[in-house]
């Protein structure tokens, strides 16, 4: 039996090694959205516990990590209403994308990212920069798997539009 079952069934080891398992992925996560580390640890705190004390309710062992991910996300929130920030993953700070793109690339990818509005910025962190896929994020943002679709569409457009007036200013001047 796998340690996503034996959680569900109370096994505390089980949900040790879970939580151990995914705690570079749960930090990546919560200081994506928090830029702070202080905060990061507070909400990962508080997911642990709360998923913890729900692991009973979740419905599919298989998909633990995509279930204490929207706990993170929803905990990320809450501290991001406590401090008067606006609600959302954008505010995203991660390392590059890719290490092969130059600093001055990666300076711009970076301020186009910014420009995102947060329902396409959410969908490409999640893709891109947390290896999520579709389906997984379909159910962390509770909207359909078309919609994910659909915002990467026209997230990756909106940044090669960017990227590309970039470009163009800077050669003509």
């Amino acid at each position: 039996m796998v340690d996503e079952e034996l959680a569900k069934r109370g096994d505390k080891a089980a949900y040790k090694r879970l939580i151990e398992k995914n705690k570079k992925y749960l930090f990546n996560i919560a200081i994506s959205i928090l830029s702070n580390e202080e905060d990061a640890g507070d909400a990962i705190g508080e997911t642990v516990i709360k998923a913890y004390k729900n692991i009973k309710k979740l419905k599919e062992p298989k998909f633990f990590k995509t279930w204490i991910t929207r706990i993170l996300i929803n905990e990320s929130k809450k501290i991001l209403i406590s401090r008067g920030k606006v609600i959302s993953i954008a505010e995203y700070h991660q390392e590059p994308i890719t290490n092969s793109i130059n600093k001055e690339e990666n300076i711009d990818l970076q301020n186009a990212l910014k420009k995102l509005s947060p329902e396409y910025y959410n969908v490409i962190m999640l893709f891109y920069y947390n290896d999520l896929k579709i389906n997984e994020i379909a159910e962390i943002l509770n909207i359909p798997e078309g919609t994910v679709k659909s915002r990467l569409s026209n997230a990756k457009n909106k940044l090669y539009q960017e990227l590309t007036y970039r470009e163009e200013s800077e050669i003509n001047g």
